[in-house]
């Protein structure tokens, strides 16, 4: 049996990537319309998110825990 050609497994790589972005701005974007009503129920001011909205805008290198 022959291995599949190139063209297969970079369009196969190339929709993989894609899948990943998509989830990876899905769960930003529940996260960031969520947090204001998450804030309301333990009382927090709107102002008390910005940390959680500064992380999610950095880069994924940047987020990530060293080590």
């Amino acid at each position: 049996m022959s291995p599949p050609p190139a063209t297969t497994r970079v369009g196969s790589v190339v929709a993989g990537l894609c899948l990943v972005q998509f989830v990876d701005v899905l769960g930003v974007t529940v996260v960031v319309t969520a947090l204001p009503d998450m804030l309301a129920d333990v009382g927090g001011a709107p102002a008390d998110g910005s940390l959680v909205r500064d992380v999610l805008r950095r880069p994924a290198h940047v987020r990530r825990p060293p080590g």
